[in-house]
């Protein structure tokens, strides 16, 4: 079989996240700059695969003070480390429509495994005939875990920020049909 290969409309697509600020409050943003590929094996799920490449230096709370920060060595270190980057591993089939996609994500050189709950949205003929596919996703990571660790303490009590980072994707994607790869498990 051969796998399809969609690529991701990162300008109808969106990468998201949010943390807790000042015990109470709450941080989000977005990942402006991104690409990703789908290769999706329609009868065998399990043998699909998604990769991303993400511009660590594109992330978008709202404040410009607050981004340097998050870029800063404190956090991001961007010079260093430019890219975030998510390869699945293992596709799982949780019921209907829904999915468990397991995969290392790579952040500031440090990898860890990360869980994606996913929900397949369907397929559907887009503008100029175009094969579209759609999905979301979400997920939490601690970001102590990839070397994150900056914070302050509160006067009153608590800390800044959080440690859980929620992340939710919405990916519109489309077929490439000049890109059929074999089945990446060569089955």
């Amino acid at each position: 079989m051969t796998a399809e290969v969609w690529l991701v409309d990162v300008g109808r697509s969106e990468i998201s996240f949010s943390l807790r600020h000042l015990i109470v409050a709450q941080i989000s943003g977005q990942v402006r700059r991104w690409q990703a590929v789908l290769r999706i094996d329609p009868e065998r799920p399990a043998l699909s695969s998604v990769e991303a490449v993400l511009d660590a230096s594109s992330i978008d709370t709202g404040e410009v003070e607050r981004d340097d920060h998050i870029r800063s060595p404190e956090f991001l270190n961007v010079v260093r480390f430019p890219q975030i980057l998510f390869r699945s591993q293992v596709i799982t089939h949780v019921a209907g429509n829904r999915y468990r996609v397991g995969g290392d994500l790579t952040l500031r050189n440090t990898t860890r495994e990360v869980t994606l709950e996913m929900e397949d949205l369907g397929r559907k003929t887009g503008e100029a005939g175009r094969a579209i596919t759609c999905f979301r996703a979400h997920a939490q990571i601690n970001r102590q875990d990839f070397g994150l660790h900056w914070n302050q303490d509160l006067d009153t009590g608590g800390i800044v920020l959080g440690d859980k980072v929620e992340i939710k994707i919405a990916i519109e994607a489309a077929r490439d049909h000049a890109a059929a790869e074999p089945s990446p498990r060569g089955q």
